[in-house]
């Protein structure tokens, strides 16, 4: 008990220093940049995520699984044919972005050359997300801070090098990001194979245990990326990317609540994994137990985040953006819900459902597509808004009542 709870506090306070770096930039970022860069930049950090979502495929999962059971030699070769897929994964969306990049000069806003690059900082992305899940694994909080902390650190100092210095704009923001990303890709990679943990012998088995966990997590990473998404994506066709930059400071705010998620995540899932095997009434209970107490806790922090907004926003952006905190509240209430699907999102992965999680995350997706298309029309950037807190619910509601039919959990003391 205690040890993990030294282990939250490790990386509570990365998640806090890591999260930081947004908060930081967005007052330099909002007078720097123009509400157009402003705006791009949001949509391109979006499409960031979808990238990662294709060509990582939530791969890392594979490792989390199999952690526990499996030997160091064994998860090494597991690792190695992870890199190779994610190889394969990279050439195949690389070839796509570059006839994207030969056919039109932008994309959603976003120039078409550093739509094609895309692909390759997701690569470097999920590299290091592969280091930082052995770590998170073999309780190692203190490393795992290190590299997470400083790859933020460096991507700051690039940033305000290249965008308030040789005042670069938009490219500048983007290519701290490209460096920063790509040179700890590599470093990630040079630790993975010292520590003994990268084998890169290819193996028929481990390639077709990763194939069948992964691929049914890209229409879910694909679904969920789309949740995240669509409504600054809508934004940007229906209203422009003005209010996709006002837009992106609300979120910017709520986002505050995933300070703690994450770092509770980070502890919850591999403790969750451990807890589940053991299929005890008292196991079940004490599950059930810090479920309750982690769900009041988001919402509680959710309803202090939007309180805070409505006195930083003022200070921290010029006045285009006051606007913004009229929409906090449905942000941060929204990602409370999406804080509670990932809680029981471990449920899924454990009982080999991904199938499962898939098909539920893309039925959301595509309802919210529907909202954000209607809303956006007649609500504008509330619209967006409420869409996010809409869909958020549906997602966890409908993933609950999913987890109640792989496992029996006494939600109400007694049953």
């Amino acid at each position: 008990m205690l040890e993990r709870s030294r282990h939250f506090l490790i990386y509570f306070v990365s998640s806090v220093m890591n999260k930081l770096m947004p908060l930081i930039l967005l007052p330099i970022l909002t007078r720097f940049l123009s509400e157009n860069e402003f705006g791009a930049l949001a949509i391109y950090q979006l499409l960031l995520v979808l990238s990662v979502s294709v060509v990582g495929m939530n791969i890392q999962n594979n490792i989390t699984k199999s952690f526990y059971d499996k030997t160091k030699d064994e998860i090494a070769l597991l690792i190695g044919n992870v890199i190779f897929t994610l190889t394969l994964s990279l050439i195949l969306w690389s070839v796509v972005s570059l006839v994207i990049y030969l056919s039109i000069e932008e994309v959603f806003s976003v120039p078409a050359g550093w739509f094609a690059l895309l692909p390759f900082i997701a690569f470097c992305s999920v590299l290091i997300e592969l280091l930082l899940t052995v770590y998170r694994n073999d309780g190692k909080p203190l490393n795992f801070a290190g590299i997470e902390v400083g790859r933020s650190a460096i991507e700051l100092i690039l940033t305000l090098y290249l965008v308030v210095v040789i005042t670069a704009g938009l490219s500048g923001r983007l290519s701290a990001m490209l460096i920063a990303i790509g040179s700890f890709a590599l470093f990630s990679v040079y630790i993975l194979k010292r520590s003994g943990y990268i084998n890169y012998e290819l193996n028929r088995n481990y390639l077709r245990e990763i194939l069948l966990v992964s691929l049914p997590l890209i229409p879910h990473a694909l679904a969920g990326a789309s949740l995240s998404m669509s409504n600054r994506l809508f934004l940007e066709r229906i209203e422009g990317t003005s209010a996709v930059a006002v837009f992106a400071v609300s979120y910017q705010f709520a986002m505050v609540l995933s300070l703690v998620t994450i770092a509770l995540n980070r502890t919850w899932a591999p403790w969750l994994y451990k807890a589940i095997s053991k299929d005890s009434v008292v196991t079940k209970n004490e599950i059930v137990q810090k479920l309750y107490i982690y769900w009041v806790a988001v919402f509680v922090i959710s309803l202090i985040v939007t309180l805070a907004s409505y006195f930083l926003i003022p200070i921290v952006v010029p006045p285009q953006y006051h606007a913004a905190y009229d929409f906090v509240i449905y942000l941060a209430v929204g990602y409370s819900f999406y804080a509670m699907y990932n809680s029981i999102f471990p449920f899924f992965v454990y009982y080999s459902r991904t199938k499962m999680i898939a098909v539920i995350t893309f039925s959301v997706a595509i309802v919210s597509l529907l909202i954000n298309f209607f809303l956006i029309q007649e609500k504008g950037i509330m619209g967006a808004s409420l869409s996010f807190l809409i869909s958020y619910l549906l997602l966890f509601i409908i993933s609950f009542i999913a987890v109640n039919s792989l496992i029996k959990m006494p939600w109400i003391r007694g049953k």
